[in-house]
C-alpha cells in the first residue's frame, strides 16, 4: 500500500511486529515510514513492537517515543 498510496490516507497507527528481526524488508519498511512521517504525515503513530528488542534504541529512532514494557513468564514447550 505504500508503494500506491505514500500518504498511506486513512491509516492512523502502523504496528511494525517483530522489530528484532532485522533483514532489507523490514528495514526498508521502516525508512519509509519514517519518511513518510517526517514530510508527510506528521501525526502517523509508529509502533514497534517485540518481545527480545532493543526497546531505547527504537524509541530514539522514533524521535524519543514511550517505551511500553510487558513483563511476562516464559515457559518451556
Amino acid at each position: 500500500r505504500l508503494q500506491r498510496d505514500q500518504e498511506l490516507t486513512g491509516v492512523d497507527v502502523v504496528v511494525l511486529d517483530e522489530c528484532h528481526e532485522r533483514h532489507l524488508d523490514a528495514d526498508t519498511t521502516a525508512a519509509f515510514l519514517w519518511d513518510v512521517r517526517q514530510a508527510l504525515r506528521p501525526e502517523l503513530r509508529l509502533v514497534a513492537a517485540s518481545a527480545t528488542t532493543d526497546a531505547e534504541g527504537w524509541s530514539r529512532l522514533l524521535g524519543g517515543a514511550p517505551v511500553v514494557e510487558a513483563p511476562g513468564v516464559s515457559y518451556p514447550v
